[in-house]
């Protein structure tokens, strides 16, 4: 079989659009002969050192992952460092327009080709928080074109702005963003080509094809997954409804996503190249994904010395000094870019997982409690629900009973098995961000030139 990368992914990171396990997912390359994968959460970079500590895993379960990187060792699959931004006419503008509508934003893969890029692509990233107003973090194009060194662009999906402007039979103006973007990025451009049996790529894939050509810019083959296989699918939809905060079905009906969500199809997944080409038979356009992969470098986490560095006054330890200043007030004395807390996640718990699963299915409250009353209220292990329905022993001998009665409840009643198996594949993913308030991070310099920050509530 042939070889083919993939370019455009969204993880568990994606919060809520994205069910791409990370400790799963370089396997699954290994199986499908894919060589190389990216990372491109939307808007954030929330699981790049995980991804990254994955690749090394897997390639080296035993390997320190700071000295791997040190050293530039092979990796079995390639990590690529990148994100889908959003991106708009003005940065700056934060008043909602005619009819109290906020700006259109459109999408735009951006990949780390190297260390310079890496720490554009943070800039972009944080500045789309900093900067960035309505929900989504966004940046625009002229702040990109700041940016742009080491950096791949790629022109998204349906939500790009070139396949928007073919979308309203514009022509012109999609001729003119691609020229736009080849000017910033060079070769480092490429048009994108996607195929999930949809209408509106239907409509644009021969365009962009063609302007693609009449401007001298390479195509690349993705498939813009947000699962890892066909029979995800269904996760997906349930993530997607949980965001929404919507009802959406029942346990003997599909989960039904709205047309807005651009998920009509289950064609979302991480393809080998005999369906990537089956779907999108161009072979210059999958050879691309592979020259692309050849460009970027994965080797851009380093162990360096970043903490603020001060001679102390006369009379006073290095640990006094520092009592001092964080009691003095640390933004005032090291600037508010200086000074960070550090963020946390959120993640789906046994319970939160059935209980927001049996919603989206419609289950009763009163007998989704029926459910959650036999797993543990302090739930440390991972995966508690598959090792609670799938382990024939059980480690608590106190819940032992209870474990018993879950298993019956799974193993006769088909509305209670449907909603544990998809507790069990959203269980421990992030649902949203939040503030671990115990630590501070104080740099020499700006955080964001460093690590990519997101502004909360």
């Amino acid at each position: 079989m042939k070889q083919f990368a993939h370019l455009h992914v969204h993880t568990e990171f994606s919060l809520l659009d994205g069910a791409v396990r990370i400790y799963e997912v370089f396997e699954l390359c290994d199986k499908l002969n894919i060589p190389a994968i990216a990372i491109t959460d939307h808007g954030n970079m929330y699981g790049v050192i995980k991804f990254l500590q994955a690749a090394v895993r897997h390639t080296d379960f035993r390997a320190d992952f700071l000295d791997f990187m040190a050293e530039r060792r092979p990796f079995k699959v390639k990590p690529i460092i990148g994100c889908e931004v959003c991106m708009t006419d003005n940065m700056h503008v934060r008043e909602k327009g005619k009819d109290n509508v906020p700006p259109k934003l459109y999408h735009l893969v951006l990949l780390a080709k190297n260390e310079a890029g890496y720490h554009n692509l943070v800039k972009i990233v944080s500045e789309g928080y900093a900067e960035g107003t309505y929900d989504n973090p966004h940046v625009d194009f002229e702040f990109i074109k700041a940016h742009s060194e080491g950096l791949i662009a790629l022109s998204a999906c349906l939500a790009g702005v070139i396949p928007q402007a073919i979308l309203e039979n514009d022509f012109a103006l999609a001729d003119a963003w691609i020229k736009k973007f080849k000017d910033v990025f060079g070769d480092d451009f490429y048009v994108e080509i996607q195929n999930h049996d949809m209408n509106k790529q239907k409509i644009v894939l021969p365009h962009l094809i063609r302007l693609a050509k009449e401007n001298s810019v390479k195509v690349v083959a993705t498939n813009d997954a947000h699962y890892s296989t066909k029979v995800d699918s269904e996760t997906q939809k349930v993530l997607l409804a949980i965001s929404d905060c919507s009802v959406s079905g029942n346990a003997d009906v599909d989960v039904d996503v709205s047309d807005s969500n651009f998920f009509l199809t289950d064609e979302f997944y991480i393809k080998n190249y005999d369906e990537m080409y089956a779907a999108l038979p161009y072979e210059d356009a999958l050879a691309a994904s592979l020259e692309i992969a050849e460009k970027c470098d994965p080797y851009l986490i380093k162990k360096e010395q970043l903490l603020s560095s001060y001679i102390p006054p006369e009379g006073m330890t290095a640990e006094q000094f520092l009592r001092k200043l964080t009691f003095d007030g640390l933004k005032v004395r090291y600037g508010e870019s200086n000074v960070s807390k550090i963020s946390t996640f959120e993640r789906f718990s046994a319970s939160i997982a059935i209980r927001c699963v049996g919603r989206i299915y419609n289950y009763p409250d009163s007998e989704i409690v029926k459910i959650t009353r036999f797993i543990p209220m302090m739930e440390s292990r991972k995966n508690q629900l598959e090792c609670i329905l799938k382990s024939d022993e059980c480690e608590d001998e106190m819940r032992k009973s209870d474990f018993d009665k879950l298993k019956d409840m799974y193993k006769n009643d088909k509305k209670v098995r449907v909603i544990l198996d998809m507790a069990m594949k959203i269980e421990g993913m992030p649902q949203k961000i939040g503030v671990r308030y115990a630590g501070v991070v104080i740099c020499y310099d700006p955080i964001a030139d460093h690590v990519p920050l997101v502004r909360t509530n």
